[in-house]
C-alpha cells in the first residue's frame, strides 16, 4: 500500500480489506474486486479499488 500511495510504510496506521459480494457469474469466471481502506498517520483516509 505504501508504494501505491507513495508514502513511507510507517506513515500507514491501518489497512482494512473491505468485503465485496460478487455475482455468481463473476465467481465462475474467477473475477474479483479488491477494495482497501487505508488510514494514514496524518489523519488522511485513502480508498483503493481494483477490479479484475
Amino acid at each position: 500500500m505504501a508504494v501505491l500511495l507513495q508514502v513511507k510504510p510507517e506513515e500507514i496506521d491501518e489497512t482494512i480489506l473491505l468485503e465485496n459480494e460478487l455475482p455468481k457469474e463473476a465467481e465462475e469466471e474467477k473475477q474479483g474486486i479488491l477494495d482497501v481502506h487505508v488510514c494514514l498517520a496524518d489523519g488522511v483516509d485513502a480508498f483503493l479499488s481494483r477490479a479484475e
